[in-house]
């Protein structure tokens, strides 16, 4: 068994002679800004098997190296969610979290709770649905197993994530980024069906909102005579003139962009006032066609990136044909380099064995590199943490990490500096 203080064997207790692991960080009633990715981790018999605890239940399991134990929280990262893409914590919790280490069966006490608060301990203010309005009937064009991605547009906070109730259950399935205080949240329905929705918000460093008051939205065919949602707020025009239309544009993304991997964003573009604007999206999986969300002469929509993505939209006015498709726009998928958390740049460590540590994809492959591109190493990884051991030398030490996630390597990371004495 490992040498362990008179302070790390205080905590937990003995079932046998299996004793709690200890915890040694965060510190008891230690506050951390937003955003932050709290390491919690600890000391251990050698190998054992760690679960990590908060009081609403088990985050997950820990990384063990040797008798040592990292766990990363991601703060911010919904749960249902398999990576860790790039997403930045942003929310708030508070509350107590600890240990139970497991070992050929036998599992021990919990450790001992460490207290912790992440941001600010105040809910988020409850966000508005700005359209469709409760009670509408919103058309959509489904082109397989009559189904289609439905699209609301919720007022929220800048950089806040929206999540939302169907039908009392809660859905973390899909993150809907902000863009200028407006969230666009898609969902996929089923034609001729309701749905009742509730909307909460979290925005940055603070606690995640109430829900708001029910919604209840009716997915219909799309009818020429009545292309938008609640067509009554604009004029009603007869249909004298079908002719084709010009294609709607996209304004936002623009080709060439870029945005992280299999993550959802924003599209929008320009149409005609009242018009139906269906959008196409190709990508390696094949050829989708999803109705966009009109409000007055802009149409919105979301996808979720990839390594390469090509949209295209066409738009159907007063009965008309649908028009010719837009120009296609192209985005490309990017995978985050990995995140350095320990050391900080520019500290001091002592000569001897010093454990790097962060943030990556969950599973993903991690390669520690010199500043040169010199192959240093495969750092372990569990989850979203990983970790990378190594007896260092006297000297200045410059290293970047980067990433495999399934088929996607990511980029290098920034340079990491740090001085061994």
């Amino acid at each position: 068994m490992a040498n362990k203080s008179g302070d790390e064997w205080m905590e937990g207790s003995v079932v046998g002679d299996l004793e709690a692991p200890a915890v040694l960080t965060p510190k008891a009633i230690e506050g951390f800004a937003a955003g932050t990715h709290v390491l919690v981790s600890g000391t251990c018999r050698e190998n054992a098997a760690v679960e990590v605890f908060s009081q609403a239940g088990k985050w997950g399991d820990a990384l063990v190296v040797g008798t040592r134990w990292f766990f990363y929280r991601v703060w911010g990262r919904p749960s249902g969610y398999g990576g860790w893409f790039g997403w930045a914590g942003r929310g708030a919790e508070g509350g107590f979290v600890h240990a139970v280490q497991v070992v050929n069966g036998l599992r021990s006490q919990p450790s001992l709770p460490r207290m912790f608060t992440v941001g600010r301990q105040q809910k988020s203010p409850i966000p508005e649905v700005v359209w469709p309005k409760d009670g509408s009937e919103v058309p959509i064009l489904p082109t397989t197993w009559d189904v289609d991605r439905g699209h609301v547009l919720v007022n929220c906070e800048a950089g806040a994530d929206v999540e939302f109730l169907m039908e009392g259950h809660l859905r973390k399935d899909f993150e809907d980024g902000e863009r200028g205080g407006m969230c666009l949240v898609g969902h996929t329905v089923n034609l001729g069906q309701s749905y009742t929705f509730q909307f909460r918000q979290t925005s940055p460093g603070f606690l995640p909102s109430d829900f708001g008051p029910p919604i209840t939205l009716k997915y219909v065919a799309a009818n020429p005579e009545k292309s938008t949602v609640d067509s009554n707020a604009f004029t009603d025009k007869a249909s004298a003139n079908v002719q084709k239309p010009n294609a709607p544009s996209i304004t936002t993304p623009v080709n060439g962009d870029s945005t992280l991997l299999r993550k959802r964003f924003r599209i929008e573009g320009a149409c005609e006032e009242g018009a139906f604007v269906q959008y196409e999206y190709i990508s390696i999986y094949g050829v989708s066609r999803v109705t966009a969300l009109v409000l007055g002469t802009t149409w919105y929509a979301n996808t979720l990136g990839d390594v390469a993505l090509t949209i295209r939209a066409r738009q159907r006015v007063n009965g008309s044909e649908f028009s010719d498709w837009s120009e296609p726009v192209t985005v490309t998928g990017d995978l985050t380099a990995p995140l350095i958390v320990f050391p900080a740049s520019g500290s001091n460590h002592p000569e001897g064995g010093l454990f790097m540590s962060g943030v990556c994809d969950e599973d993903a492959t991690v390669e520690v590199l010199a500043q040169d591109g010199a192959f240093l190493g495969n750092a372990e990884v569990k989850g979203t943490t990983w970790v990378y051991y190594r007896e260092w030398t006297k000297g200045l030490k410059h290293v970047q990490v980067k990433q495999t996630y399934r088929v996607y390597t990511s980029r290098l990371s920034e340079t990491r500096e740090f001085i061994i004495r």
